[in-house]
């Protein structure tokens, strides 16, 4: 593999990480934005207590 094949290789994984990484937040920030607690919900946001199972 000669160098200048390695630098367009080297160039496209950057790209895809990028584009990968940039899709993931813009999901993640769209999830939380519409989730079922708002910022002006009144909710103090703190998870829910779970039950603990004791057997």
């Amino acid at each position: 593999m000669n160098a200048e094949l390695q630098s367009w290789a080297a160039g496209a994984i950057v790209l895809a990480t990028v584009a990968i990484f940039l899709t993931r937040v813009l999901k993640g920030r769209k999830r939380k934005a519409a989730g079922s607690c708002g910022s002006s919900c009144g909710c103090s946001g703190a998870p829910a207590k779970s039950k603990a199972v004791k057997g």
